[in-house]
């Protein structure tokens, strides 16, 4: 904790030190060399036993920082990583398989502060294999530019749980909506402890939609306000609190029975919770909805974001390919001319500066922007009617 601070002057070849100037002063700082301790334990406290055999979540990474001169430096922040020493596949709370490799992070976060660092870590934030050996690497940086670290090893030696997944589904046939209810249950039909729920709508194109996440397995119950009029199709993810292991089930298709093309705008949800004592003040979904129970001409069109580029030298154009996905349809239907709740829910719609919810009965949905044009002639008894349809990003 000292500063030393020098400047040269050389004779050069007069040798007369006073017929040369002095350098510039330098200084060189002095500092005491901080220690990092690193713990791995049960409680926050960080009083417990250091684990190096890992058998349940959560657990508690305590950091500290140990010097007499406090008040010349301190830290300023933590970068806390945990490595794994093993190859192997796991699958992410989506249910899609993950390959880690030996050297790759399974968890890396930076904590910004001057204050004795305490991480709980649990299956909500890192994922751990059984029968792998991991590593924590903490690095803290001090408000002087160094750095120290330190590490912690530890393994993995847990047993997985064992049970089903599956849920209930009911579709209500007005607002075309499906009710989810997912479980875990062991051998004897008993709902298992310390396990939470995710749901997510399989799409046609393959991609997963988040429904609801975090569900307890209390035969709690979400809602899917689009699921595709054909199948209803769901992935269920379960995650054991205790070991952060994830299974999940893919579901087979649930009829839905839906043969009109329904286009939803406006929409409002509210979550709501009836028992036997209370009914609904109001009713869960409100919003506009556009159903035609008629003949629709679909035509589809999609345009990969590409470009061909030309060189000398070369026969043929190189490819280059994008992200973006122009997807387009033109949807052609002649309705009755007297059908006026149509026409008028089709004039809503031509105004409506928003986006809309698009469903078709081959199982095709996704959030959209809608063109309307119509022509009614005075001598035709049916109104032909045009749709132009381009996919935008959306949610749920």
């Amino acid at each position: 904790n000292a500063k030393v601070q020098w400047k040269v002057r050389t004779a050069g070849v007069t040798d007369q030190f006073g017929d040369t100037d002095w350098s510039v002063e330098r200084t060189i700082y002095i500092y005491e060399k901080p220690i990092l301790n690193l713990s791995m334990t049960s409680d926050m406290a960080g009083s417990g036993a250091i684990i190096t055999t890992l058998t349940t979540f959560p657990f508690y990474i305590r950091a500290t920082v140990s010097l007499d001169s406090y008040e010349l430096q301190k830290p300023v922040g933590y970068h806390l990583r945990i490595v794994s020493h093993g190859s192997y596949q796991t699958v992410d709370d989506t249910g899609r398989t993950v390959a880690v490799n030996s050297g790759d992070s399974v968890y890396s976060k930076y904590f910004e502060t001057s204050d004795v660092l305490i991480s709980e870590m649990s299956a909500n934030n890192v994922d751990l294999e059984s029968g792998v050996e991991y590593t924590i690497y903490c690095t803290a940086d001090m408000s002087t530019g160094l750095t120290i670290d330190q590490s912690h090893t530890f393994t993995v030696e847990w047993t997985d749980a064992e049970y089903t997944i599956s849920a209930d589904i009911s579709v209500d046939t007005e607002s075309y909506t499906a009710l989810i209810s997912p479980y875990c249950a062991d051998s004897d039909g008993t709902l298992i402890d310390n396990v939470t729920l995710a749901v997510y709508r399989r799409e046609y194109d393959g991609s997963y939609t988040e429904i609801a996440t975090g569900i307890p397995n209390t035969n709690t119950s979400v809602t899917d306000p689009h699921p595709a009029l054909d199948f209803a199709r769901y992935r269920l993810v379960a995650k054991d609190t205790l070991t952060g292991a994830i299974s999940f089930y893919d579901m087979a298709g649930y009829p839905v029975g839906g043969t009109a093309i329904l286009i939803q705008w406006e929409e409002e949800w509210s979550v709501f919770d009836s028992t036997e004592e209370t009914s609904l003040n109001g009713p869960a979904w409100s919003g506009s909805m556009l159903r035609l129970p008629y003949n629709v001409d679909v035509t589809d069109n999609r345009k990969t974001d590409a470009s061909f580029v030309e060189y000398a030298g070369r026969k043929h154009p190189v490819s280059y390919y994008g992200t973006q996905l122009g997807e387009t349809s033109t949807w052609n239907v002649t309705i009755p001319k007297d059908d006026k709740e149509t026409i008028y829910a089709l004039r809503r719609l031509s105004i409506w500066t928003g986006d809309v919810y698009v469903r078709e009965p081959s199982g095709m949905g996704y959030w959209a922007n809608v063109e309307v044009t119509f022509n009614i002639k005075h001598s035709d008894v049916t109104v032909p009617i045009t749709l132009n349809v381009t996919r935008v990003e959306g949610g749920v």
